[in-house]
């Protein structure tokens, strides 16, 4: 069971500012209320904290019990690596996730980058604009346009945060990010990727981190506080253990048990035969077409050495 605070314990977590925020809304808007703007700032952060139940709950989207452990740890760790098998649903993950962040962080903008433009275009083209805006009309009100062309595919939220397929080119060298994903990483140049897309991480640009109250040149230690971290994210199938993606997940499974702020999750077919994705006969027919090596990488979740 969830605790529940008492107002008292509510107005200690708020800061000065806070406690006079409903001064700045005009007579009869909702925030005009302090008791709104306070419970409105609880549920903004329970929310952010638990983006699995801002999900389920505001976006109405089922969700599996692994992919709610898996949105919990991507939305509160600064770096996530997740190595699953096919038929996982990985590309839903990362949408989910996607959606879930422009809304939640006005003026964010997730870089999705793939081995390939197209796959990058199909998490915003299929996933989002096709599959969860017909599942979530709450979802499509967020959004106030996009676009899905060949040379730009974004959508855009009515807070300003944005979603962009990014290609792995020298030529994308000018977009800022505040959160990256690399979406079937083992098919990313990681030259290229440290090169063009690890630069574009930027902090997001959130007026009242311009405010002197919580600004870094007045009030660094709060600023720092407030701020935020940048996340990034990889998404693959496996790899052998000669790839670069394999070096990030044991350093991340290494850094997590050390307690620092990133997670590495591994997963079969068998999360696909629990949750009903896919049923036994399906992959008894893919085994047949495959080889047993192609067959341990993309469903057994196994590494090559």
């Amino acid at each position: 069971m969830c605790k529940e605070y008492t107002r008292e314990e509510i107005v200690d977590c708020l800061d000065d500012n806070q406690k006079e925020l409903s001064t700045h809304f005009p007579n009869g808007h909702f925030l005009s209320s302090q008791t709104n703007c306070e419970n409105t700032l609880m549920m903004i952060t329970y929310y952010r904290r638990n983006l699995h139940r801002f999900v389920m709950e505001y976006l109405g989207i089922h969700l599996y019990w692994y992919q709610q452990i898996l949105l919990y740890f991507m939305g509160i760790c600064s770096l996530v690596v997740i190595v699953a098998a096919r038929a996982s649903a990985k590309s839903f993950i990362v949408a989910v996730y996607n959606v879930s962040v422009a809304i939640l962080y006005p003026q964010s903008t997730v870089g999705i980058t793939s081995g390939t433009r197209g796959q990058s275009r199909l998490i915003i083209t299929k996933k989002i604009l096709n599959e969860l805006v017909g599942q979530s009309p709450r979802l499509e009100s967020e959004i106030d346009s996009y676009t899905t062309s060949q040379g730009e595919t974004k959508v855009t939220f009515k807070n300003k945060s944005q979603i962009w397929a990014i290609t792995l080119s020298p030529n994308s060298r000018g977009y800022r990010t505040t959160v990256n994903v690399g979406e079937e990483a083992r098919e990313i140049n990681k030259a290229k990727y440290d090169e063009v897309i690890s630069p574009f991480l930027f902090v997001r640009p959130a007026p009242f981190l311009t405010k002197p109250y919580y600004s870094i040149e007045t009030a660094p230690e709060i600023y720092n506080l407030v701020a935020g971290h940048n996340t990034e994210i990889f998404i693959s199938s496996s790899v052998e253990d000669t790839h670069w993606l394999y070096k990030i997940a044991k350093d991340a499974a290494t850094s997590y048990y050390k307690g620092d702020n990133v997670c590495f999750f591994a997963m079969d077919y068998s999360i696909s035969l629990q949750c009903g994705i896919r049923r036994v006969e399906q992959l008894k027919q893919e085994r047949k077409k495959i080889d047993s090596t192609t067959w341990a990488i993309e469903y057994e979740n196994a590494i090559l050495r």
